[in-house]
């Protein structure tokens, strides 16, 4: 495909196994379904993906300042060391699914209802994120920065390798398995037996 092409089609589009570092994307994306594509160390500053969805991508180190995200599901993706706090926060939702998101920045953003789901989030940064009501369901959160983050009503449901600190991050109605109770319990030193 040629330059022109990705700038001519922008929406109801399928793009399989493009290198897009080869080519010079902007403006708005919707409903376009991405599939082994490769976005990695691109600049996607100020380009909006609508309803979109991304299959098997790789955008380890991208840019993302002021890109848009809205109503995108993220499936199976590399997404390794993105700066998420960049994005532009209006009518912001994302879903990710079996996706990498190791040393990932969430700081501040309001991702109430948010869905994970499978994911690697490894020293990942969720500090003063609001997670209301979010689903974070058998995601590995070792290392993760947990600090006055909202984490009310979330569903934390068989994730594992979390510490959490119960006084420094709001839990009020959060749901989590008997067995990782100790996550929430680190700070005291305490010595849990089953």
């Amino acid at each position: 495909m040629e330059l022109s092409t990705f700038i001519a089609m922008k929406a109801d589009e399928k793009f399989d196994s493009v290198d897009f570092s080869k080519y010079s994307l902007d403006g708005e994306y919707d409903n376009c379904i991405f599939e082994s594509c490769n976005f990695s160390n691109l600049d996607l500053s100020e380009i909006s993906f609508i309803e979109c969805r991304f299959v098997e991508c790789n955008f380890t180190l991208a840019k993302l300042t002021k890109t848009g995200f809205k109503d995108v599901r993220f499936d199976s993706c590399k997404m390794l060391g993105l700066q998420f706090t960049d994005l532009k926060p209006f009518l912001l939702e994302m879903d990710f699914k079996n996706c990498h998101l190791e040393e990932s920045s969430f700081y501040k953003l309001d991702l109430k209802g948010l869905s994970m789901n499978s994911c690697n989030l490894r020293g990942a940064d969720f500090s003063e994120a609001n997670l209301e009501k979010s689903s974070i369901i058998a995601c590995d959160l070792s290392e993760c920065t947990f600090e006055r983050t909202n984490l009310s009503f979330a569903n934390l449901s068989d994730s594992y390798n979390f510490q959490i600190d119960p006084e420094q991050n709001t839990i009020r109605g959060a749901t989590f398995n008997a067995d990782q109770l100790c996550g929430l319990l680190t700070k005291y030193n305490l010595q849990i037996k089953n």
